[in-house]
């Protein structure tokens, strides 16, 4: 429950997604959206000195922080995959 309110921060860079197994390995994969207008994590981040910290602590990742120091072969299947989805 938690989770899915803590996409409708419009400052907070969260995606959420839903991931659901079937039978035969089927997967599906949905995106869960924000519900209507956001509000400011900053807004609350002034009433509570815990979502400040948690604040503090968010960092964005970015694709090439996650593909560094990696061994090609590891980049190379990673780019295979990304093209096949």
């Amino acid at each position: 429950m938690y989770q899915k309110q803590s996409i409708n921060f419009k400052d907070l860079p969260i995606e959420l997604w839903e991931i659901k197994r079937y039978e035969n390995d089927l997967i599906q994969m949905n995106q869960i959206k924000a519900e209507g207008v956001s509000e400011s994590i900053k807004t609350n981040s002034r009433q509570s000195e815990t979502i400040q910290e948690v604040s503090k602590e968010i960092k964005v990742f970015s694709e090439e922080d996650h593909l560094a120091d990696k061994p090609f072969d590891i980049i190379e299947l990673y780019q295979q995959l990304k093209e096949f989805i």
